[in-house]
């Protein structure tokens, strides 16, 4: 995903760019929190519209994608995966793959200890692809 000039801004659409290149190597998970809060907050200031999107729209945006399913909806990443897979075709290379498993791993220690013992309440998610 690369940075979008200013042009948006001056139609009021909110975006966040991101300058990310689609390389097992490259670090996505430094974006995890940042992408899913403004999913969050774009999903409930604008009615549920949001569009994600990066060159291909089948790695990076998905995997951004997943991470907000498993941050603000507590899902595991397999039923995250699923999930953006019910709206389109996605391949996420190995190496962000692997950095979702982290994010999971996380996550699930993180609500262990706030909640141990008990199930995550899960709540509806809306299309976000």
């Amino acid at each position: 995903m690369h940075h979008t000039p200013n042009v948006l801004s001056a139609s009021f659409i909110q975006y966040l760019g991101l300058e990310v290149d689609d390389f097992p190597e490259v670090d996505i998970s430094q974006h995890f929190r940042k992408a899913a809060e403004f999913l969050d907050e774009a999903l409930l200031t604008y009615r549920g519209k949001v569009l994600v999107s990066s060159e291909m729209g089948i790695s990076r945006s998905a995997v951004l994608v997943a991470a907000y399913l498993m941050i603000f909806h507590n899902m595991a990443i397999l039923e995250a995966l699923m999930t953006v897979r019910r709206k389109r075709a996605i391949y996420p290379n190995d190496g962000f793959l692997k950095q979702l498993r982290e994010l999971n791993e996380q996550l699930m220690e993180e609500r262990e200890e706030d909640w141990p013992g008990k199930a995550q309440l899960r709540l509806p998610v809306r299309a976000v692809l």
